[in-house]
């Protein structure tokens, strides 16, 4: 099971599907051991885990005990990301967006 949420918003669970597509990206692609300094706008947690993600520059930054890890995904796995989020969340993400 995981769970989206914006930062400091309500959370929302993902269909398995979604939650799929998110963990194959965060599981293939290579963390590095430092956390960005992005300003995340969402919150994925799941398996006991919680990731912080920056959806206009495709940052994921997760908080461990031992230290810090940060992913900065491609282009094409951003756009992926950000439109489970969208499925999820059903509005523009960016923070510069009109407020409806």
């Amino acid at each position: 099971q995981m769970s989206l949420a914006q930062v400091d918003g309500s959370s929302f669970d993902l269909s398995k599907e979604n939650a799929k597509t998110i963990q194959q990206i965060l599981d293939a692609d290579s963390w590095v051991p430092d956390a960005t300094k992005c300003a995340s706008d969402c919150v994925l947690t799941f398996d006991g885990r919680t990731v912080y993600y920056h959806s206009d520059c495709g940052t994921f930054n997760e908080r461990l005990e031992q230290g810090h890890q940060s992913l900065r995904l491609s282009d094409a796995d951003r756009e992926t990301v950000n439109a489970v989020i969208q499925t999820v969340i059903p509005h523009d993400i960016s923070p510069n967006a009109p407020v409806e």
